[in-house]
């Protein structure tokens, strides 16, 4: 990400970072972490695996927008297309883009082949998730089905912008660094904490070990938590309604 006051960042120039809205998208991943982990004391220990990683992604996010702030991790960059629009244009002598590596970790000098690259593998990504992600949540049932549906619609979307936003900024030096850091923040806020609040919204009745998450809570005894997923498998693959004893009997679908 390139960020000024002014436009393209030269190092001649007066640094002046956008802080407001860095502070703003900073403010706003720090209190989605905290609220994640405060919705996660509602469920059972053995049910919050959801709301520890939508925590994480939304504190890593924190930290990375707190560093860009900060102007810290960044290093100048000449563009590839010198533009004569003043806002980014820079001088005869100096056009160049302070890019945070904060963000991206590897630069290299043919970036839009590795863009290529990149974009051919969320295409893979994408046809994963839309497809052959969304039939497995199909045999998990409706609530599964649906909850899935939304959130990778809602994540493969942003992701098509995301390459958008690389391309007309970094990329293509076509609009200024003030408007990059707004269009990569908008896009950042949601896809972390609104992505999370779906995510966990459509999680809130579905008990994890459904998906394959059988989680133990340290009180429990191990042999009787195998036992509830022995059962719990077989009622699945039954049909059937598990008795007190562990064996599993016929449910009645007359009408």
């Amino acid at each position: 990400m390139a960020l000024t006051g002014i436009g393209s960042a030269f190092p001649n120039a007066p640094f002046k970072p956008p802080a407001n809205d860095l502070k703003t998208v900073t403010a706003v991943m720090t209190v989605s972490t905290f609220v994640f982990i405060g919705l996660s004391f509602t469920k059972p220990r053995s049910h919050r695996v959801f709301h520890y990683i939508t925590a994480a992604i939304t504190m890593v996010a924190a930290i990375a927008y707190f560093t860009m702030g900060a102007d810290l991790g960044q290093a100048g960059i000449p563009v590839e297309f010198v533009r004569t629009d003043p806002k980014v244009s820079g001088t005869p002598d100096n056009q160049n883009r302070e890019i945070f590596y904060v963000r991206y970790i590897d630069w290299y000098k043919f970036l839009w082949g590795y863009f290529v690259f990149g974009c051919a593998a969320f295409l893979w990504v994408a046809w994963t998730v839309t497809m052959t992600g969304r039939q497995y949540a199909t045999s998990l049932g409706a609530d599964i089905s649906r909850t899935y549906t939304i959130c990778g619609v809602w994540t493969i979307f942003l992701w098509f912008l995301y390459p958008i936003a690389w391309g007309i900024c970094e990329g293509g030096n076509v609009v200024s660094s003030d408007s990059e850091a707004v269009f990569y923040g908008v896009l950042d806020i949601m896809a972390k904490p609104v992505f999370g609040a779906l995510l966990l919204w459509g999680h809130r009745n579905i008990d994890p070990a459904r998906l394959g998450l059988h989680i133990r809570d340290y009180h429990e005894d191990p042999d009787h938590v195998a036992d509830r997923n022995l059962a719990h498998h077989e009622e699945k693959h039954t049909g059937g309604e598990t008795a007190t004893n562990g064996t599993t009997t016929a449910t009645d679908t007359t009408v």
